[in-house]
C-alpha cells in the first residue's frame, strides 16, 4: 500500500465549541472507485466545502448518549411486572412510587396518577402501571416505552428536538413549559424523554440508601 495523496489547499481542522465540549470539524475526501473521479481522477478543487473554504460545522447534539440513565417500561400490572424481573433477571427494586403528576400533552394539561418504580441495580429500568387513556399504556410488540436523558437544561434540550423535527409529545407542566420531564417521539417512533440532571443526585441517595437497608449489620462501616 502507499500513503494516500495530500492535495495542496485541503482545509485545515476547524476547532468550535459548545457549552459543553469541543468538536473537532475535518473535511475528509472519501475514497471513490476508480472511474468515479473523473479524468484525472481526482475530485473537482473545492467540492464538498462551503463557500467560505471550510467544511460546514458538525451540528451540537440534543442530548449526549453517555446521558442515557434508564429504560422505561409501561407494564399492565405492576407487581407482576417487578416479581417477574425479578425472578428472570434478578432485579432488586427501590420502593414504588405512587403520585400524581400534571401533565401537558397537545390536547391540553390533565392531572396523572402514576405507579412507578425503579430498578436498584444499573442499568436502571423504570416500571410504570399503565394508566389508560393517557401516554402511558403499553405498546403491542414493543415492550420499551422511552429512553431517559439527562439534561443539563431541560426546556433548551426540549427545543433543540422540536427544531430538529421531534415533536413534543407531553411534559409535566409549571411556570415554565416542559417541567419536571419531557416526551420527545422520533419519525422512527422511538420515545426520548428528557429529564433535569438535578434528578440524579435524588436517584443516587435512594440506591445508596436502599443498599445500606440491604447490608448485613455485621458488615456495616
Amino acid at each position: 500500500m502507499h500513503r494516500p495523496e495530500v492535495r495542496d489547499g485541503a482545509p485545515a481542522p476547524i476547532a468550535f465549541s459548545s457549552s459543553k465540549y469541543i468538536i473537532l470539524s475535518v473535511s475528509i475526501d472519501p475514497v471513490q472507485p476508480r472511474g468515479d473521479r473523473g479524468a484525472a481522477g481526482r475530485r473537482a478543487p473545492g467540492a464538498g466545502v462551503g463557500a467560505s473554504g471550510l467544511a460546514p460545522p458538525v451540528p451540537s447534539p440534543c442530548f449526549l448518549a453517555t446521558d442515557l440513565f434508564h429504560t422505561g417500561l409501561v407494564v399492565e400490572h405492576l407487581d407482576e411486572a417487578m416479581d417477574e424481573l425479578g425472578r428472570l433477571g434478578g432485579y432488586g427494586w427501590l420502593p414504588p412510587i405512587e403520585h400524581t403528576v400534571p401533565v401537558w400533552t397537545p390536547d391540553g394539561e390533565t392531572p396523572v396518577r402514576l405507579r412507578m418504580v425503579y430498578s436498584r441495580d444499573e442499568p436502571l429500568l423504570e416500571l410504570i402501571e399503565q394508566v389508560p387513556g393517557t401516554i402511558w399504556m403499553p405498546s403491542p410488540g414493543n415492550p420499551i416505552h422511552h429512553l431517559g436523558y439527562f439534561v443539563d437544561d431541560i426546556t433548551a434540550a426540549s427545543r433543540a428536538l422540536v427544531d430538529a423535527g421531534v415533536p413534543l409529545d407531553a411534559c409535566g407542566t409549571g411556570p415554565i413549559r416542559p417541567s419536571g420531564f419531557a416526551y420527545h417521539t422520533t419519525a422512527a417512533g422511538l420515545r426520548i424523554e428528557l429529564a433535569p440532571r438535578s434528578v440524579l443526585r435524588d436517584m443516587r441517595a435512594l440506591l445508596a440508601a436502599r443498599q445500606a437497608e440491604d447490608e448485613p449489620a455485621g458488615e456495616a462501616h
